[in-house]
């Protein structure tokens, strides 16, 4: 499993076409003068939406933690590590992850405009192009759900799991 880090601020959730948009602490997609990544930080509990162009971003709030991303038959699985043992110990628990876990706060609805969404850094201005630290993956464009859920196991690790699937 591939597991990106930002440099110090929230992860963004779009589709392509609106993660072109986003200028992150270079300038803002929408007229304002708040930079995307000043809007994005400002997005308070674990998932928040923000304007990015004529689209929408989905902000992955509270901690910058280290997070990958996965494409199921279901939808899109965003693992965000908050502790874990050893690497091997969260291949195994992602490998092993419940289709249901407990629920960490309501969902929220979200429209991609695209078939293909991206997973990146928010402090990233995406016309630069460097990519180290997003991921691209294939899901049907249109109304979303993203959930927010626990995944524990005593001591041995402790993820924040999202969940993205149609509505």
């Amino acid at each position: 499993m591939d597991w990106l880090n930002s440099g110090g601020g929230p992860f963004i959730f779009a589709d392509a076409d609106t993660a072109k948009q986003w200028r992150g602490t270079g300038g803002s997609s929408v007229n304002g003068g708040v930079t995307d990544y000043a809007r994005a930080c400002g997005v308070e509990g674990y998932l928040g939406l923000t304007r990015c162009g004529l689209g929408e971003a989905l902000v992955l709030g509270d901690e910058p933690l280290q997070t990958a991303i996965d494409a199921t038959s279901h939808g899109i699985v965003l693992i965000r590590w908050v502790y874990c043992d050893s690497m091997k110990c969260a291949e195994d628990a992602v490998a092993n992850l419940p289709s249901e876990l407990p629920s960490l706060a309501p969902p929220i609805e979200f429209r991609l405009l695209r078939e293909r969404a991206e997973l990146f850094d928010s402090a990233w201005d995406i016309r630069l192009g460097d990519s180290r630290n997003s991921r691209l993956v294939e899901i049907r464009p249109g109304v979303n759900l993203a959930t927010t859920e626990r995944y524990t196991l005593g001591r041995r690790f402790n993820f924040v799991v999202h969940r993205i699937t149609p509505k």
